[in-house]
């Protein structure tokens, strides 16, 4: 039978601009409350003082992603943002973890149990707060490795769950 492939690839990367639409949407899904709201003449601002590559932010993302960089939930370091490039799963963590500190507090995780506990940085640890990262299979973080469709749903889906306490 025909399937639609645009849902079915859930292995495929999730790029920066996306997923903190992603965020940004879940965080502002209830629209007389938004947790993430700028006004429309700042964003331009927020984007040419953040990052040199703002130009090529696409119209859809830059709402988003100028209400990230208000709110402090966007990890990327350096001049540039690199809107269509994957996110790695470290970044995404962290963009969730940042998410879920806006609303309330949370414990930060506890990276022991995991099979490369010894390869996870300091950022990792100072940022990413319990039940963002549960691990693969394999008992291991993978936070070097691009984030997929299906792991960025899991995480969207935990920080509306944490967030919202549903």
């Amino acid at each position: 039978g025909r399937y639609n492939t645009r849902l079915a690839n859930m292995d495929l990367n999730v790029t920066r601009n996306q997923f903190v639409t992603f965020v940004y949407r879940v965080l502002n899904l209830n629209i007389d409350s938004p947790i993430m709201s700028i006004s429309d003449d700042q964003v331009h601002t927020f984007l040419s003082n953040s990052y040199t590559d703002y130009v090529s932010i696409p119209d859809w993302a830059r709402l988003p992603v100028a209400s990230a960089i208000n709110y402090g939930i966007l990890p990327f370091d350096g001049d540039e943002f690199n809107g269509n490039a994957p996110i790695s799963r470290l970044d995404a963590a962290i963009v969730i973890s940042r998410a879920l500190k806006i609303v309330k507090g949370f414990e930060l995780a506890d990276f022991s149990s995991f099979n490369d506990a010894d390869t996870i940085s300091d950022l990792a640890k100072s940022e990413i707060v319990d039940g963002v990262i549960i691990g693969s299979s394999d008992g291991k973080a993978h936070l070097d490795s691009n984030l997929t469709r299906a792991q960025a749903l899991t995480m969207l889906y935990r920080l509306f769950t944490k967030a919202f306490e549903w």
